[in-house]
Order: C-alpha cells, then structure tokens, then sequence
C-alpha cells in the first residue's frame, strides 16, 4: 500500500499537507455516547479504524439517528402511533 502525500513548503521545511473532517455542529446524544463507549471498551480495533479513516463521529451519529427512528421516540417519550382510544392497544383495562 502505498501513500502519496502533498507537502507544503514552510521557511526551510517541508510539511506534509494534512487536514482532517471537519465536525458537523450537532453534538453527540445518549446513543453516540454510549456506542462510543461500546467501541472503546469492547471493540478497539474498530474503534481505531473508524478513528484513523475519520468516519468515528459519522458513525456515531448514524447510530443515533437510527436509536431514535427504531425506537420511536419522539420528544415525549415512547409514542404509539394510534392516539388513546376507545379498544385502542394504549386503553388502560
């Protein structure tokens, strides 16, 4: 494997001309936390992968989104998607 790098020169040196992704604004919620703790803890090597290809924060938030549209929470908490109704599966017997 080889890697071909761009190098920009500095007053008498050359640097290698590197820049990483940057962040999107949107901070990391309970899943991303907790699936970067998972990664960290359980599975280092992925974790060191996804650091190194720069796709750790896409993946986390990938996670997050797909907890919240799975679990169907909403800002209320867990909703059904039938209102409380009379025979309805959230009628209290």
């Amino acid at each position: 494997m080889k890697i071909e790098l761009d190098y920009v020169k500095v007053g008498d040196y050359y640097l290698p001309n590197l820049a990483a992704e940057p962040y999107p604004k949107r901070g990391l919620g309970k899943y991303g936390l907790l699936r970067l703790r998972y990664l960290k803890e359980h599975r280092p090597i992925v974790w060191a992968e996804l650091v190194m290809e720069g796709k750790l924060y896409a993946h986390l938030l990938e996670v997050e989104d797909a907890a919240h549209v799975k679990g169907g929470w909403g800002h209320r908490g867990f909703e059904s998607p039938r209102p409380h109704a009379l025979g309805g599966v959230d009628e209290l017997l």
